[in-house]
């Protein structure tokens, strides 16, 4: 099990695809110049073209690993490109999954209010050219958390099985122009962040009302009117599991969990979940 971080700026999303650069496809590749076969690498969450991760969690069948997994990270890190980085490695069992076992996701999403940019961080966060009402966006923060059907903050296009998710926390902090909406939930739709982040912001910036965002939650996907922010704001933080699923304390020695924080702030660490894991097609 590899956990690793990329600014997702110059990748095409996580997962491989033909003639685009991929972080699976670059992980692919210098796996396999080091095991001499190519692996078939499964990912945690699935993020697009744009996306940031700082802990997304991949797997593979190690048969036949040549040396120990120190050099191992060693030998694959050295092969990285600057914008993707293995931050650690270990032995899982066999039946590990890191999709289908994970039973919390963390993200963060960032946006820069203002007339202007800030170049530090153009990369990692939105543009908002005047300044939100914060207070609003709390309040339709408030209503967005739990268990919904959030049909209406799913990209149109894809293909949804089960469209109910359990978001069981949403904090929006402000640090001057700055501001951090951090998401965590058991499973997100696609673009469900970016679409969630755009009902605030559409409020935030009086553009919508907040009974729009109830009447959005009841499944309705005429109600999918919201903005869809920008991929660049948006940042893979934490990828959770049952720590029954790993031997000699996953969540202290790897990391399962831990949270990703600015520089403004402390480091938070959570703890991981030691609820049982439900098979579902997560993002």
């Amino acid at each position: 099990m590899l956990v690793v971080q990329y600014d997702g700026t110059e990748f095409y999303g996580s997962q491989v695809q033909p003639s685009v650069r991929t972080v699976q496809g670059t992980l692919t590749e210098a796996i396999g110049q080091i095991l001499g076969r190519k692996p078939r690498l499964l990912f945690a969450s699935r993020t697009d073209r744009g996306v940031h991760a700082t802990h997304n969690v991949c797997a593979f069948k190690a048969e036949g690993m040549p040396m120990p997994l120190s050099q191992f990270l060693d030998a694959l890190n050295d092969r990285m490109p600057s914008d993707l980085v293995v931050v650690s490695a270990r032995e899982v069992p066999a039946k590990f999954h890191p999709r289908y076992l994970a039973v919390r996701r963390d993200y963060v999403y960032r946006i820069w209010q203002g007339k202007r940019e800030d170049i530090r961080y153009r990369r990692f966060a939105a543009h908002w050219p005047g300044t939100l009402d914060l207070a609003s966006m709390r309040l339709g923060a408030m209503m967005l958390r739990g268990r919904h059907d959030f049909s209406a903050f799913a990209l149109a296009s894809s293909k949804i099985e089960d469209p109910k998710c359990n978001l069981s926390e949403i904090r929006l902090k402000s640090y001057g122009k700055l501001l951090r909406a951090e998401f965590r939930a058991d499973r997100f739709l696609r673009r469900m962040v970016c679409f969630l982040v755009g009902a605030l912001v559409d409020v935030g910036s009086g553009h919508r009302w907040l009974d729009e965002i109830g009447q959005a939650l009841g499944g309705d996907t005429a109600m999918r009117r919201f903005t869809n922010m920008p991929s660049r704001g948006l940042t893979l933080t934490g990828v959770h599991y049952p720590e029954h699923f790993f031997s000699e304390g996953f969540a202290d020695r790897f990391g399962a969990g831990r949270r990703e924080a600015p520089a403004e702030v402390e480091s938070e660490t959570v703890a991981g979940d030691s609820s049982a894991a439900k098979p579902a097609k997560n993002r």
